[in-house]
């Protein structure tokens, strides 16, 4: 089977990482957080390389405090890669800049699941997307892009069909 991609796969509801009309900047006080939650389900047949949506629309000022993947069985060797596409294009800007080259088979299951951050440090988690995408902000326009998309590549092809599900806490930058 072709290489799978992600944006040519999209449906007319993709999952939204906020609620329409919000973005992750909060007027109140205290920060606000917003779970995520979505599965992409993998064909045996999918080729190395495919690309699958994790998240939509996820602001250009937030941060992922937290991301973690988990599957049922994938094969031993697929191996997952979580990285950034640009929302308006579906240009995957990077696919490891979250989490590069982990194993699918080490996440069989909830009880260990994957840190789908792996590739940042601790200062890098305390970013807004568009530093992790290494974006600079053109003022007095804004950013280069105002919503990314978080995409998973499975780089190694896994043998197997499988589901793997996202879980991820989204905040304000700061």
């Amino acid at each position: 089977m072709a290489v799978q991609n992600y944006w040519n796969n999209l449906t007319n509801n993709p999952p939204q990482a906020t609620p329409a009309g919000q973005d992750a900047e909060y007027s109140n006080t205290g920060i606000r957080p917003h779970i995520l939650e979505n599965s992409a389900s993998v064909a045996a047949a999918d080729s190395s390389g495919s690309t699958y949506l994790l998240f939509k629309n996820v602001p250009w000022n937030a941060r992922l405090r937290e991301l973690k993947l988990e599957n049922d069985n994938l094969g031993a060797g697929a191996q997952i890669q979580i990285g950034l596409a640009d929302s308006r294009t579906g240009t995957i800007i990077s696919a490891t800049c979250l989490s590069a080259a982990q194993s699918a088979a080490a996440a069989n299951g909830k009880n260990a699941p994957l840190d789908g951050l792996a590739a940042l440090t601790h200062a890098q988690t305390l970013q807004a997307l568009y530093e992790t995408a290494l974006d600079t902000p053109i003022p007095p326009q804004g950013p280069y892009r105002f919503n990314y998309d978080v995409v998973m590549t499975l780089s190694t092809a896994g043998g197997s069909a499988g589901v793997v599900t996202a879980r991820g806490i989204l905040t304000p930058a700061g």
